[in-house]
């Protein structure tokens, strides 16, 4: 969801953002039907590791899963929401709180930030 860049100002904490287009195959909405049934199984171990090793780097405010029946192509949390991936779930589950979802896409907060944490 790279509108929510453009909206916050903020700016995005992996360094790939080829491979959500690899995974949904020619990226138009109308051909959602290609998208890849189990992403986790074509993307080599080197990016999910780039992509967990930039996110602790940035260690970004928010973490927003954008997986929603309403969203671009990656629609069923089931088979791409962030528990799918395991280390990326571990990450999230120990530095992120959900605050809020709405449409189903979830926001969460870097739990340093959240008040009563000293921040």
């Amino acid at each position: 969801m790279e509108d929510l860049f453009r909206e916050t100002g903020m700016i995005q904490a992996n360094s790939d953002m080829l491979l959500g287009y690899a995974w949904v195959g020619t990226g138009r909405p109308q051909d959602r039907v290609d998208v890849v049934a189990d992403y986790l199984h074509v993307v080599p171990d080197y990016f999910k590791q780039l992509y967990i090793s930039d996110l602790k780097k940035h260690n970004p405010p928010v973490f927003v899963d954008a997986v929603a029946p309403e969203g671009f192509a990656f629609t069923d949390r089931a088979l791409f929401g962030y528990e799918t991936f395991p280390a990326l779930a571990q990450y999230i589950d120990e530095h992120y709180q959900l605050q809020a979802e709405i449409n189903g896409i979830r926001i969460f907060v870097r739990k340093d930030r959240l008040a009563g944490n000293g921040a």
